[in-house]
């Protein structure tokens, strides 16, 4: 099963790590000095509990509309997703999935009648540096459609068979249904990231959005 993860930031980075480590076929589309960087010298990531990973992904810089994948996770910035409609427009790939907070959900699948569209939320954070990403993650992902959308528990399976992730497959949820505001999106969640770069410091936050405590933090000093 081939596999692209469009979007070389935090998620995408640790996303496509994690199906490389697995063994899956899977391709990362980065762009500028961290297309070069990770072409030439890998996709190394610096993990929280210690541990560092150094994969030789495959990397392009462009999809285009002859690229064939069996499955696209698009893990780009809420604002770019506007300019990556059109390419996921032109390129023949069925399944999609937009990793993220996505509050436009029904508009997205719209404007991709011809896709099979999901949304997902992964419980990863971090940042990245010139030359590997910081990360936080738990290898936890939760997948989901709009209502009344037909079951994608088989190609979910294939997606993440014979990995650790722990996978909540959500089908039918009014979750996917409104536009709404970010914050609420992860009431459904119930754990979730986020990360802060300060000049002096990098900070990274746990915390468990049904109660609402911080869990974990992490300071470090930036060398």
């Amino acid at each position: 099963m081939r596999i692209l993860v469009f979007g070389a930031g935090v998620l995408g980075c640790n996303l496509a790590n994690n199906l490389y480590q697995y063994k899956k076929d899977v391709v990362l589309l980065a762009r500028g000095k961290w297309a070069k960087q990770i072409s030439e010298h890998g996709l190394a990531i610096h993990h929280f509990f210690g541990k560092r990973t150094f994969s030789r992904i495959p990397v392009i810089e462009e999809l285009k509309a002859d690229d064939c994948y069996d499955a696209i996770f698009v893990a780009v910035r809420y604002t770019q997703l506007d300019s990556v409609i059109p390419v996921l427009q032109a390129n023949a790939t069925k399944n999609i999935v937009f990793v993220g907070n996505n509050v436009r959900c029904e508009e997205y699948r719209n404007r991709l009648p011809e896709k099979n569209v999901l949304f997902a939320f992964a419980s990863s954070a971090g940042h990245r540096e010139s030359e590997h990403v910081e990360s936080v993650d738990i290898r936890k992902i939760t997948i989901g459609q709009l209502k009344d959308d037909e079951s994608n528990q088989q190609l979910i399976d294939r997606i993440f068979g014979d990995t650790k992730y722990r996978v909540t497959y959500e089908l039918s949820k009014d979750l996917y249904l409104h536009e709404i505001d970010p914050l609420l999106f992860v009431k459904a969640i119930y754990l979730t990231f986020f990360g802060l770069n300060c000049n002096s410091v990098n900070m990274i936050c746990l915390i468990d959005c049904s109660s609402g405590n911080i869990l974990l933090t992490y300071v470090r000093n930036r060398r």
